[in-house]
């Protein structure tokens, strides 16, 4: 894969997962995690397919996050999984920006 593909697929990645921070700040809020979660977890699986190609050192992380998406479904416990998740993706920018 060249550099400049590399870098392109690099932004789309980093674009997601702020997209993903979004989703689940919205989810904090109640009911509002039903209508983000049919955004979010497309999102969290598409970051983690990017993340395997990339090979960006993010591939745990991201799969992680597919855990916690799942897992924010529980209702009033889901909330932990949620925060945990912002701070999954905020380590994935910073990961993804390093890799740039």
């Amino acid at each position: 894969m060249s550099r400049d593909t590399a870098r392109l697929l690099g932004a789309i990645q980093l674009i997601l997962e702020v997209a993903i921070i979004i989703g689940f700040v919205l989810a904090l809020v109640p009911f509002l995690y039903l209508w983000s979660s049919g955004w979010v977890i497309p999102l969290v699986i598409i970051s983690f397919i990017f993340s395997l190609f990339l090979k960006n050192d993010t591939v745990f992380s991201t799969g992680l996050n597919i855990i916690m998406a799942i897992l924010s479904f529980i209702p009033i416990v889901g909330y932990v999984p949620r925060i945990i998740a912002i701070l999954i993706s905020l380590y994935n920018i910073s990961k993804i920006r390093r890799a740039m």
